[in-house]
């Protein structure tokens, strides 16, 4: 999935990665547009994104996330991710 929509109808609120619990040490990491880290997280399947940052609610756009499904392994997925308010 590369939307969800966080805003608090019970639908789509997290950014649910399926298959993320085979991976109980993938680091989950998102950027902004601007670089800045707004997420990230070693135990993403118990704490999905909820596409905030510090509390406060991060605006409708494309972010860019990293994935390393395991700390020792090299390997990173990319992509992006958008939120629709």
């Amino acid at each position: 999935p590369n939307a969800f929509s966080p805003n608090g109808d019970g639908n789509n609120d997290l950014w649910i990665l399926p298959g993320i619990a085979l991976y109980p040490n993938a680091i989950v990491t998102i950027f902004n547009r601007w670089g800045q880290k707004v997420y990230q997280s070693n135990d993403y399947y118990n704490n999905p994104w909820n596409g905030k940052f510090k509390g406060t609610d991060q605006p409708s756009g494309t972010y860019a996330y990293f994935i390393r499904l395991a700390p020792d392994n090299n390997q990173i997925l990319k992509g992006m991710v958008n939120i629709v308010r």
